[in-house]
């Protein structure tokens, strides 16, 4: 119930700003908002305030704003600038909340941090034999790091596999794939140093379904520690920190297109279920309170940058519709664009139930 609560929390607080972004930009621009809700489906509770009505509703899974269109005091009757704030005003708020969110989690951190962002030529999984363990892991605290490598053995990626190089997931599954097949119970595996770049040869037991018997990740490496210094470098390391996991993010979503769009969809993409149970591991691992502003943080930036794709209906379609609305009056045109609008939501709306299902499979029905 608590890892529910702290879900909730953490949901709402991400679309609400983002939501709040996007009313109190028309309010103060003139465009007439009718209606600013927390949560979906029949209202619970509203008040009416002047022409706007706040709501709470059923379903306490983010909120809306009902922003005139069309008419006398609509956004598209606004001038082209003011229209434009309107729509970014709530990617802008996310990210001011995941600058203000990190700026607190690095600053309360006692320890360096390790980043592994970026994407290498290898891809990691952890391999435990007597000496040598392969990690995955996003966020390793200076500590953490030190303790897991005392317990487990150095730190390697495997980049061949029974002579065959391997540089992806998928890569990685075809070649064990092809060992069972042929009937084999072990591969030679070459694994790479994290640290030195140094190669070992080692010999693999596979299980009975042809596996190494381990979770397979993308690895993703490059280094960069923070360390509190003057108040210039507090100010600024959030921001570089931003940018960091944001590149690492497109190119992990680069590499996983090139590799399999269908793997991007298995492993890259992860829906509310996938956070809950993010959420409910973090507190059955006793998190520190302040890991919980680094997953914040990197939720409400993650979640400005999807607003910005132009995809119906997210903030980066509103401004394709804008533009068109403005420069192309045609009325087949706008009539075009409310069609794949429509579309549009219906493919979130699928998409969405896909990944939900595909998330209750793997972290519900599998615990």
């Amino acid at each position: 119930m608590i890892g529910f609560l702290v879900f909730l929390i953490i949901i709402n607080l991400l679309i609400i700003v983002h939501e709040f972004g996007h009313f109190i930009a028309a309010r103060k621009l003139g465009v007439r908002v009718y209606e600013f809700a927390i949560g979906f489906g029949p209202r619970l509770f509203s008040l009416r305030k002047g022409l706007v009505t706040y709501s709470i509703r059923l379903f306490p899974f983010g909120g809306f704003v009902h922003i005139e269109e069309e008419g006398e005091d609509g956004i598209f009757k606004a001038s082209l600038l003011r229209q434009v704030v309107i729509v970014l005003a709530g990617v802008v708020l996310n990210l001011i909340l995941a600058y203000v969110v990190l700026l607190g989690y690095l600053n309360a951190s006692k320890y360096s941090i390790k980043s592994v962002f970026g994407i290498t030529p290898y891809f990691a999984q952890v391999v435990k034999t007597k000496e040598y363990v392969i990690l995955n892991k996003t966020l390793i605290p200076e500590h953490e790091l030190a303790e897991y490598t005392l317990q487990t053995g150095k730190l390697y990626a495997i980049v061949e596999v029974s002579g065959t190089s391997v540089k992806t997931v998928q890569q990685l599954r075809d070649v064990l794939e092809t060992a069972r097949k042929q009937g084999l119970n072990k591969v030679r595996i070459v694994l790479v140093s994290l640290e030195d770049n140094k190669s070992i040869t080692k010999e693999v037991s596979l299980n009975n379904e042809g596996k190494l018997g381990i979770e397979v990740f993308e690895y993703a490496e490059t280094h960069w520690r923070y360390n509190a210094g003057g108040v210039v470098k507090k100010l600024t390391a959030p921001i570089r920190y931003m940018f960091d996991f944001s590149l690492a993010t497109f190119k992990l979503t680069v590499a996983m297109l090139d590799n399999s769009p269908k793997e991007l969809v298995n492993e890259g993409i992860g829906g509310p279920v996938a956070l809950y149970a993010v959420v409910d591991s973090m507190l059955k691992n006793n998190t520190n309170f302040v890991e919980y502003l680094s997953l914040l943080g990197l939720l409400s930036l993650n979640l400005a940058f999807l607003n910005l794709l132009p995809f119906p209906p997210l903030d980066g379609w509103q401004l394709v519709r804008i533009f068109v609305y403005r420069f192309v009056p045609a009325k087949r045109v706008r009539a075009l664009v409310k069609i794949l609008t429509v579309g549009g939501v219906v493919v979130i709306i699928l998409l969405s139930v896909a990944v939900t299902i595909k998330d209750f499979k793997i972290f519900i029905f599998k615990r």
